[in-house]
Formats: C-alpha cells, sequence, structure tokens
C-alpha cells in the first residue's frame, strides 16, 4: 500500500507491505519485503521510494515467494533551470527562425514551456517564437519564465541585394586621369556591404580602358561607366 501513488519527481513515497494467512489474520511485513522499481533514475530505500524519471512505473515487493505491485505516476518536479532552442544559429536578414523552449528539473526531466520571447536587433521583429532580422550583425535573443531567463545568439548577414550603388555618381578627369570606383549593394532591410570586386565593370569610351573598377580615359568626350552585379 497504496495501492498507486501519483507524485513529482521533488517528492518520496513510503510503502508498507501486509501479509494474510489462509485464515484472514493479516500482519505488517514491511520491513521483510525486497522492494524494487523499474524507475530508470529513482531509487528504492529500503521501503521509501525517491522517484527519479517522470513517467509510470511499478513499484514490486516480494515476501517469500509473494509478488505484489503498485504503479506510481511521476510528474516533473519544479523547474531549476531554462534552455532556449537553438542556442546560436546564422541567418540572412531574408530568413527567420523560430525558438523553442524547455525548462528542467533536478532530476533532468525537462519539458516544453511557453515563454515570453525579445531581441535586441534594432531593425528585427519578435513574432510570438519567431524572429525575422532587420540589421545585419551579432543579436542576443532573450526568453523569460517565471524567475527564469536564457539567451540565444543570432549572427544575422546582410540578405539578397535589392539595390546598386556605384561612386562616385559622376566625375570629371583629363584623358591623363584615372578614376577607380567602387560599387555598394543594399537589401530589403536597408542594409548595406561592398561589392565593388563582384561586379562586372564597363565603360563606352572607344579610347578608354576600365581594368577592374579602375577607368583608364582615352577619348575627350562624356561617358558612362556601367557596373553589373547580378541581375541589378
Amino acid at each position: 500500500a497504496p495501492g498507486s501513488a501519483t507524485l513529482t519527481a521533488d517528492e518520496q513515497q513510503g510503502f508498507r507491505g501486509t501479509a494474510t494467512d489462509s485464515d484472514g489474520n493479516q500482519w505488517n511485513v514491511t520491513g521483510e519485503i525486497a522492494w524494487s522499481e523499474d524507475d530508470p533514475s529513482g531509487t528504492m530505500s529500503a521501503n521509501v521510494y525517491q522517484p527519479g524519471k517522470a513517467g509510470t512505473w511499478t513499484i514490486t515487493a516480494i515476501y517469500n515467494s509473494l509478488i505484489a505491485t503498485t504503479t506510481v505516476n511521476v510528474l516533473s518536479g519544479t523547474a531549476t533551470a531554462l534552455f532556449i532552442q537553438p542556442a546560436t544559429n546564422s541567418l540572412t536578414a531574408d530568413e527567420s527562425v523560430a525558438f523553442t523552449c524547455v525548462v528542467r528539473d533536478n532530476d533532468s526531466n525537462t519539458w516544453m514551456v511557453t515563454v515570453q520571447f525579445t531581441e535586441n536587433d534594432p531593425a528585427g521583429i519578435m513574432t510570438a517564437n519567431v524572429y525575422q532580422p532587420g540589421q545585419a550583425g551579432t543579436w542576443t535573443i532573450t526568453a523569460d519564465y517565471s524567475t527564469f531567463a536564457a539567451t540565444a545568439t543570432v549572427s544575422v548577414s546582410h540578405g539578397s541585394a535589392v539595390s546598386l550603388e556605384t561612386a562616385p555618381a559622376a566625375a570629371t578627369l583629363t584623358a591623363d586621369d584615372q578614376q577607380g570606383y567602387s560599387g555598394t549593394a543594399t537589401d530589403s532591410d536597408g542594409n548595406q556591404w561592398d561589392i565593388t570586386g563582384e561586379i562586372a565593370w564597363s565603360e563606352n569610351d572607344q579610347a578608354g580602358t576600365m581594368t577592374a573598377n579602375i577607368y583608364q580615359p582615352g577619348k575627350v568626350g562624356t561617358w558612362t561607366i556601367t557596373g553589373i552585379y547580378t541581375t541589378l
């Protein structure tokens, strides 16, 4: 006895055994019973069961050649730690990532919980558990649950380029000079990055040359320097 019990992993349960003879006489045999349990993380000290893993387990009592069993339903104990998953993540500003949280008790039982998420990306958005990046950089996702807090780190890189800007936009020089050009890409979140070395540069000066991003004039006139990056 008891015939069944429900307790948390933080609690313990004592059991007793009563023997009955053919005439209905009963007597306490608790101290003479060989007690055991099938909880993989639990322990049985004499007749006292200390739960470990959450679940339904069987307490077995053996007295001489007699066997009796009792069922115990073990619930998770009090949460002692909070974990956010994934703990680290790398994504572009065009992507998003969903986070989940679990808590753990002293016996390493874990279960999912609903938490309040926040982020410190100045251009990012947190909708429930889903983070939509904004600004490229390394940011922190914070989860708050009860008295616990956990953090995850996200590394955000720029998204796909939606516009290209070349500089200088206009220049005046002699045929003896040369001019270097640079290219900057911008994604849909306003992140910018240098793509000078990735641009296909060209010019329409019949006597000029373009070496990488360097224009060497040839013929006097007004000419166009063109930079092509992917489809931009």
